[in-house]
């Protein structure tokens, strides 16, 4: 008999020791309709076992939205003694709703937050007509405070890049209190800034289209 699923998040959930786990919400795939993919498991011959991302819209008649990304996590026969979680819609649904709050909650305290982000549409425009990413200074004369710049990065071989346009606006006005070891990490990644920015984007289209 398999183990009792756990349904909860964990970072090891590709491996096979865990997966009657699920991904981290952030690190599930982007379907074309802009959401972040439900987990399934093929029950078919050829790749019984096996997990995949699929776009969570399973039909056309689901609010008129269906792109058909599948993803496939595993690609080989996995040797498991059970079957790996196959989440349900109410499983899915759950998750949505506790990333979506902790976001609302991290959004309206990030200039509290060492590593908080604000809001996709709290973010200024640059120059370039882009939202902003966040940096954290690392000169000694602003060390620790964080600021929206330009996203745009023009040479990423360098630790402060240069950008397209020269636009910042300072988010801390003093060097922060907070000592931890988050003080010295960037808030955002350009990899996080583009996810971010795809993820709004596709939003954004498919609402102007329904």
């Amino acid at each position: 008999m398999p183990p009792t699923p756990l349904f909860v998040e964990d970072c090891n959930w590709r491996y096979l020791g865990f997966a009657l786990v699920l991904p981290p919400w952030a690190e599930r795939s982007i379907c074309l309709c802009g959401d972040r993919c439900r987990l399934r498991v093929s029950h078919q011959e050829e790749t019984y076992g096996w997990r995949y991302f699929e776009c969570v819209h399973q039909s056309p008649q689901t609010e008129g939205r269906y792109c058909g990304f599948i993803e496939w996590i595993d690609n080989d026969n996995p040797e498991y003694d059970y079957l790996p979680l196959d989440e349900s819609m109410a499983q899915y649904m759950a998750r949505r709703a506790e990333h979506e709050q902790r976001l609302e909650l991290e959004g309206a305290d990030w200039r509290n937050r060492p590593l908080g982000l604000p809001r996709w549409e709290d973010r200024p425009t640059c120059a370039c007509g882009d939202r902003c990413q966040v940096v954290r200074s690392r000169r000694p004369g602003t060390l620790r405070r964080r600021s929206f710049v330009c996203p745009n990065i023009l040479d990423n071989d360098i630790d402060d890049p240069p950008r397209r346009c020269q636009f910042r606006q300072w988010i801390d006005n003093s060097t922060p209190s907070y000592l931890s070891r988050h003080w010295n990490m960037q808030p955002e990644s350009p990899a996080d800034y583009s996810l971010s920015r795809s993820y709004h984007e596709r939003i954004a289209r498919f609402s102007r289209n329904r």
